[in-house]
């Protein structure tokens, strides 16, 4: 391609459209507002999935409902976008509940991404804590998901995947010495790409290369 710029990204390989969301104590600005300023936010790479995010000590091992869980996140801790008082004598649990968009493909997967520094140096790793459809390997892993994107229609698979996840999860490598964040990632079973839609509807082709289905995403704010 004449003048491209090395490094780069090309417009067909950008998956544009996001969402942001707030939690917030009423729907006002002033509420909205309160909310972005405790930085209680989370974006969707355009479904309107929701999440929820908290840290603290003391949660239970599951809940029975979504206010339960949500009471418990504040009262006993913090929610995303909070910084957590580390106890050196015990380890932190993490609230998570994620919610699928309601017109759209169901969810394949929550993670966790975890960020530290060691010997000045930024360092990751990703969790899966929550797979749909029992993939979920014992060493961590995830068997793919076999739910197909109809080619032709741009139909999705939703005898596939999970409507909600609602879980209990604490940092197996946790170290209290260690200043670290969190933030929690959920994935949506395939569905038709951008690309894809250009092929059915006006009918454009694109390089074998070019990815015909996406895995949309919602994630939360961090918590320190």
């Amino acid at each position: 391609v004449k003048n491209e710029v090395p490094g780069w990204a090309k417009t067909y390989d950008i998956n544009p459209g996001a969402i942001t969301g707030v939690w917030a104590n009423n729907n006002t600005r002033e509420g909205i507002w309160d909310g972005l300023y405790n930085r209680e936010t989370f974006a969707t790479s355009g479904p309107r999935m929701k999440v929820r995010f908290f840290a603290g000590y003391g949660y239970e091992d599951s809940y029975e409902s979504y206010d339960d869980l949500a009471k418990d996140g504040y009262d006993k801790g913090v929610p995303m976008g909070g910084d957590l008082k580390v106890n050196p004598n015990e380890k932190p649990k993490f609230l998570i509940w994620v919610l699928k968009d309601p017109m759209n493909a169901n969810l394949d997967r929550v993670q966790v991404i975890k960020g530290w520094y060691k010997n000045g140096k930024l360092q990751e790793k990703t969790y899966n804590v929550a797979v749909s459809d029992n993939r979920l390997k014992a060493d961590g892993s995830v068997t793919p998901t076999d739910a197909q994107v109809d080619l032709k229609t741009g139909a999705f698979d939703n005898s596939k995947g999970a409507t909600q996840f609602s879980l209990t999860w604490s940092d197996p490598d946790f170290n209290a010495d260690e200043i670290s964040f969190y933030y929690v990632r959920a994935l949506q079973l395939p569905t038709a790409r951008w690309t894809l839609w250009d092929e059915i509807r006006k009918g454009v082709s694109y390089p074998d290369h070019v990815a015909k289905t996406v895995q949309e995403r919602v994630w939360s704010s961090p918590i320190w």
